[in-house]
């Protein structure tokens, strides 16, 4: 089965009685509590820890789903979790999705990555060109899926990347951007925190 982070298309919905392939979800973030709160809940069966670090905190003021969403203000702000093989995608099958909102422009953001800066991990991110990217370490950094539409600020947008096999597909709310086809396995990243939300300018 492939593996699945994210954060659920509608809070409000039950989808571990609904989703046929629950137990293939590792990861998912609703985002949900009350205004200002540094506690982000993994309601998937794996219910992994997160720590803020910085300002990263729940917000009321900006949601699409449930009446909040985590905030995230590009000065040192995101949250981890503990390293872990579910995040270690090898040549397996994957799916990363994420509802994304930018307040700004013209800088590096990461929705999420597990990565150190020599030859492990991978990343998925908004580039400084604003677009959508999935960057990882196989066999060599590379790009392994990037969006032709550039995302600007003050709209939501539901970012999706999948692999299968050795297709890479990269999905803006809903509509194919990217098909990228690469072949082997990510070399792992297995020591460094699973992150969430970091504004990648080197603050981390």
């Amino acid at each position: 089965m492939p593996r699945y982070i994210g954060r659920s298309l509608d809070s409000t919905i039950n989808i571990s009685t609904r989703e046929l392939h629950w137990s293939s979800v590792k990861l998912l973030l609703n985002m949900n509590g009350s205004d200002a709160s540094t506690t982000f809940t993994d309601s998937s069966d794996t219910a992994r820890t997160f720590t803020a670090y910085g300002n990263a905190q729940i917000d009321t003021a900006q949601y699409k789903f449930g009446g909040s969403s985590g905030l995230f203000d590009g000065t040192g702000d995101y949250i981890t979790a503990p390293n872990s093989a579910d995040f270690q995608f090898g040549s397996g099958d994957f799916t990363i999705e994420a509802w994304v909102r930018l307040n700004a422009t013209g800088q590096w953001h990461e929705i999420a990555n597990q990565l150190t800066n020599s030859a492990r991990g991978w990343m998925y991110d908004v580039t400084t060109g604003n677009k959508l990217r999935l960057y990882g370490f196989i066999s060599s950094w590379q790009e392994l899926g990037i969006s032709t539409t550039s995302l600007t600020t003050g709209q939501w947008y539901h970012c999706a990347v999948t692999r299968e096999g050795t297709s890479f597909r990269l999905f803006l709310d809903g509509v194919l951007e990217d098909t990228t086809v690469v072949s082997g396995a990510f070399t792992e990243e297995n020591s460094t925190p699973f992150t969430v939300g970091w504004l990648g300018d080197g603050a981390h």
